[in-house]
């Protein structure tokens, strides 16, 4: 697993770093380990989008409880904390530091790490450990403690609240159209991405548009059925994998085509207006040479 910090500098995009995860299908095994910086100097010019590759850092292999921890899936910020939550698609959250030496990423901690319960306390097994987006509220008002987490699931579609320590809070109620499995395209295709949108509240999507809805596109949901809408770069395998929010109100979007074994892996950033659904762009693609590559995007 690989989190790359790259920095965005566009018209739409304000100055602002971004930390995304890279994760390959590997099952680790081994003892925990901290992260590891690579690429933390001289990082590569800007591109004509303005996207500049500044860091990236490899994830050594976790265990917790005698379970390997797999893919990360999502990422949230906890200011307040200094505190970089993770989850991995198998039903764990994490804890990261992120280290800063003059203002060049140098290296991630790993600091904690724990299940996710179900509402008897029991451990998250099979489908239902199918975390795959993170939301977080609280997380820069000055006050210590109060962090509220939030995770969307695959396969059994649901966005419940959990403590910082992976402890059941409660369920979110879902739109009815996002509530049923046989609504999505595939039953690994719902809920990847969360956000915390100050203004609309939480903010989800279906991996791929849903049944009822013309494919090609990229689509966000937020919980009181309100929806919007934007083409995919790749209509075909263009996926919505990740959410988060910019400045004005707009939403980040991150979309990953995978084209297949020799192919790879198209990876697009997109920009969306929530207050006017015609105000989509496209920030950009990653082009071969460019770091991140062909790489596997997971989060925000």
């Amino acid at each position: 697993m690989k989190l790359m910090l790259m920095r965005a500098f566009t018209t739409i995009v304000a100055p602002a770093l971004l930390l995304v995860i890279v994760t390959s299908h590997t099952v680790y095994a081994g003892p925990v380990a901290r992260m590891q910086a690579i690429h933390a100097t001289n990082a590569k010019p800007e591109n004509a989008d303005g996207i500049r590759f500044l860091a990236a850092a490899v994830l050594d292999d976790i265990i917790i409880d005698g379970i390997a921890v797999t893919d990360l899936s999502a990422l949230a910020w906890d200011e307040d904390e200094v505190i970089l939550f993770a989850i991995s698609d198998n039903g764990y959250l994490l804890h990261l530091r992120p280290v800063f030496n003059a203002g060049e990423l140098v290296d991630v901690h790993f600091l904690k790490g724990y299940r996710l319960l179900d509402e008897q306390g029991k451990p998250l097994l099979g489908k239902l450990a199918d975390s795959e987006g993170i939301a977080i509220k609280n997380e820069r008002n000055n006050i210590h403690g109060d962090t509220e987490i939030f995770i969307s699931f695959e396969r059994v579609p649901r966005i419940i609240q959990y403590s910082t320590q992976g402890e059941y809070i409660k369920p979110l109620s879902l739109p009815p159209v996002l509530t049923f499995i046989d609504n999505y395209r595939g039953k690994n295709f719902s809920l990847e991405s969360l956000l915390y949108h100050e203004s609309l509240g939480f903010l989800t999507g279906p991996e791929f548009p849903l049944q009822q809805d013309s494919p090609g596109q990229l689509v966000v949901y937020a919980l009181d059925g309100r929806l919007w809408r934007m083409p995919a770069h790749d209509p075909r395998d263009g996926a919505l994998v990740e959410l988060a929010a910019m400045q004005e109100g707009r939403i980040m979007l991150l979309e990953r085509a995978y084209k297949g074994a020799f192919r790879g892996f198209i990876v697009t950033l997109h920009c969306l207006d929530t207050a006017d659904h015609r105000m989509t762009t496209t920030i950009h693609t990653l082009r071969a040479g460019e770091p991140g590559f062909n790489e596997n995007f997971e989060g925000l």
